[in-house]
């Protein structure tokens, strides 16, 4: 499922919006759904056996489980992969989820959270922000220029940023305004809306430059950014 799904809607509207998904399968994106399918085949790989299509023991697949965990630790994997290992098992098998199941695997996943810190790259400064953006100008694309300042002042997310249609951001007069965030990955889990409050003048000037300098005929509705990722 890539869009929401508006609730308030007729039945005949809620019908055509929803034909073609399948509720039990709408909670991963595909890409979601192939790691997760591809990890639990690994996972199998790593014990010897044929993928189950039950668990039989939640005890015993969390001792299995965390094993796998503290193995992964031992050989150098990131943490990602064996949270992986943990979200895609939950996926995988309904009998897993809840409250006081794979308790030792999260133990250890919390245990590998507290032992090793994140290795984050420092913050792009404002000063070489605008210069990119200055630069894309100069190349004719004020709308990646925009974009660029846009996702440092609102701390927006790559696909989050290249998802943005023209109609997603409304200015008022003082060239300060809302940028809105309909395919966010929170808003996709909880079905809720989320915005972007843009408050530095100069993020809404490039935006009015930008969408002066659109391809005539352009839709409100196309992406901001019409080049590919």
């Amino acid at each position: 499922v890539t869009e929401r799904v508006a609730a308030r809607r007729t039945q005949l509207k809620r019908a055509f919006a929803r034909k073609g998904i399948v509720l039990r399968h709408g909670a991963f994106k595909p890409s979601t759904k192939a790691i997760y399918q591809e990890t639990i085949r690994a996972f199998w790989r790593w014990v010897g056996r044929a993928s189950p299509k039950h668990v039989e023991s939640t005890t015993s697949y969390d001792a299995l489980l965390g094993k796998c965990i503290c193995q992964a630790w031992e050989h150098c994997l990131t943490r990602g992969q064996a949270k992986n290992a943990l979200s895609a098992s939950v996926a995988a098998y309904p009998e897993l989820r809840g409250r006081g199941r794979l308790t030792e695997s999260w133990y250890l996943l919390n245990c590998w959270s507290r032992l090793e810190v994140p290795c984050r790259a420092p913050p792009i400064p404002a000063l070489v922000v605008v210069a990119m953006a200055h630069w894309m100008i100069l190349q004719g694309h004020a709308d990646a220029a925009w974009l660029f300042l846009a996702s440092f002042d609102g701390f927006l997310r790559t696909r989050e940023l290249l998802s943005l249609t023209w109609a997603d951001v409304k200015l008022d007069s003082t060239d300060k305004g809302v940028i809105s965030l309909a395919r966010t990955k929170i808003g996709r889990h909880t079905a809720s809306f989320e915005a972007c409050v843009m408050t530095d003048p100069l993020v809404g000037k490039l935006f009015r430059l930008a969408k002066s300098r659109r391809v005539a005929g352009t839709n409100d509705d196309f992406y901001i950014f019409a080049g590919s990722e």
